[in-house]
């Protein structure tokens, strides 16, 4: 059974090797780019949108980078195809007068999958065709502005959802679309994240390492934080750090909440910790994992609902307020029960990003 160091691994030197995943390998068949405006001659500053078009293989994670003669090379970010077998992705380009005149954009695309993976099968990178576009800006008071004429109107990429399967054949409920039990690489994919194992470290002699942890802004208003191994076994949200967030939960319950109001939607907690807290409900709180944020929120109690041996949602509560909500996957082993330390253990930072 993995020892209760698993969650404390959450932030410590963690990381796993991105070939203990079962990461479909798929293709990219096409990979198209175009403008919302070839020329455009108007008022000034213009956004240029270029859309590209990703078809391939039904869950193959890719990356996919913007670059050109003009305007810089975009960040690399990384998306996963759908069962439509099309993904659209979108950089915008904003264009004032000193920049204006022509330029060229291009996107490139690899499909995800580390040598370690497949040895005998080189990663897949394709280029789009090469779009150059003219930006003309006219002075105020001079001819009116047309609108862009629109290279057509991009479908937008589907919605998050979960593709987790509980036990009984149903699906297990999401927070921002992430449920415990997925696949992390798609998890990652679909938040356009680095891969797992980008944020894999060399332990300290004697240090297993155990899961992997991101932190990252899903809106304006909230932070995620994920630990995932082979799955996702934690996912975690909070008010982001001086902003009143107003994320809920499948329940309806919101984070800012009081427990009065967290018991009228849910009923009396299955249980209600402290910092003390037995050997059989060790929580988030208990593995100091909220001092390990870049923001550290400090928490009186937690109500949880669900067992050690089921999906089980957890309430951070600070005063009388929500600070957090978390699924946990107690179906995981040492997922929710401690264990001593081990050997080498020493506090880090998680990887955002």
């Amino acid at each position: 059974m993995r020892p209760w160091t698993a969650l404390i691994a959450f932030f410590i030197a963690v990381g796993v090797d991105a070939s203990s995943f079962s990461v479909a390998r798929g293709d990219i068949f096409r990979v198209d780019l175009e403008a919302s405006a070839l020329n455009y001659t108007g008022s000034c500053p213009i956004d240029i949108v270029f859309t590209a078009t990703i078809d391939g293989d039904p869950g193959t994670i890719f990356s996919y980078q913007f670059s050109g003669k003009g305007f810089g090379t975009s960040q690399k970010l990384y998306g996963f195809v759908p069962d439509s077998r099309t993904q659209w992705f979108n950089d915008d380009i904003k264009v004032d007068s000193a920049h204006a005149g022509t330029f060229e954009r291009v996107v490139e695309v690899s499909d995800y999958g580390p040598a370690s993976h497949h040895s005998s099968s080189p990663l897949r990178t394709l280029k789009s065709q090469v779009v150059d576009v003219d930006v003309t800006c006219v002075a105020p008071g001079g001819t009116a502005a047309p609108s862009p004429a629109s290279a057509g109107t991009p479908t937008a990429p589907p919605a998050v959802t979960s593709s987790a399967v509980s036990s009984t054949g149903s699906p297990e409920p999401a927070l921002f679309g992430v449920s415990v039990g997925e696949d992390p690489a798609t998890v990652l994919a679909r938040f356009h994240l680095h891969p797992p194992g980008w944020a894999k470290s060399s332990p300290p002699k004697g240090m297993q390492e155990t899961s992997e942890v991101r932190e990252f802004p899903v809106d304006g208003t909230t932070d995620m934080i994920i630990i995932f191994d082979s799955s996702i076994e934690i996912v975690l949200i909070r008010s982001t750090p001086g902003v009143a967030s107003t994320a809920t939960d499948p329940f309806g319950v919101r984070i800012g909440e009081t427990s009065e109001q967290l018991e009228a939607l849910r009923g009396r907690p299955d249980l209600e910790s402290s910092t003390a807290c037995s050997d059989n409900c060790a929580v988030v709180d208990q593995v100091d994992v909220l001092n390990g944020l870049f923001k550290p929120v400090s928490v009186d109690k937690t109500f949880i609902y669900g067992s050690t041996t089921s999906v089980r949602w957890e309430y951070a509560v600070k005063g009388d307020a929500i600070v957090s909500i978390r699924a946990v996957d107690c179906r995981v082993p040492g997922i929710c029960s401690k264990a001593p330390p081990s050997a080498g253990a020493h506090p880090s930072q998680p990887q955002r990003g």
